[in-house]
């Protein structure tokens, strides 16, 4: 709801009528894959000897998100706002309300976007975080 979701800056709730679904805080904080680790397989020695250190690969997201509307034609207006403000941007900053983090991420698509009675919808807004270290506002 109001004050929970933030994209760029704005609160997704008072401009779009977006709030977050079940699963989308957890999407957010789920930890990035580890790349693949550098390795050197020399037939003069047994085994594979591993390069010290970890570092982390870019992370797929799939954000749940509902939006709702007073009726058919704002709902699609607030949606065709979403998408040219939020969406055609690019770079996305998510924030929320749960924790300090600034989830800098790049817009890849919206999917299963399904409409309810022309005043309620929900799809997932697919990004992808580049750098997950940085997370900083």
């Amino acid at each position: 709801m109001k004050g929970e979701l933030f994209f760029n800056g704005t609160d997704a709730w008072t401009a779009y009528g977006i709030e977050m679904q079940f699963g989308a805080y957890a999407a957010l904080i789920s930890p990035a894959p580890a790349k693949d680790y550098v390795t050197n397989g020399s037939r003069t020695e047994h085994g594979v000897e591993y390069a010290p250190g970890m570092r982390l690969d870019e992370r797929s997201i799939a954000l749940p998100l509902g939006m709702r509307a007073a009726d058919r034609a704002s709902f699609f207006r607030a949606f065709a706002r979403f998408v040219g403000e939020v969406c055609q941007a690019g770079d996305i900053t998510v924030t929320t309300k749960y924790d300090g983090n600034a989830y800098k991420c790049k817009y890849k698509s919206v999917t299963a976007l399904a409409e309810y009675n022309g005043r309620k919808g929900t799809f997932a807004l697919n990004l992808v975080e580049p750098d997950p270290t940085d997370r900083t506002a």
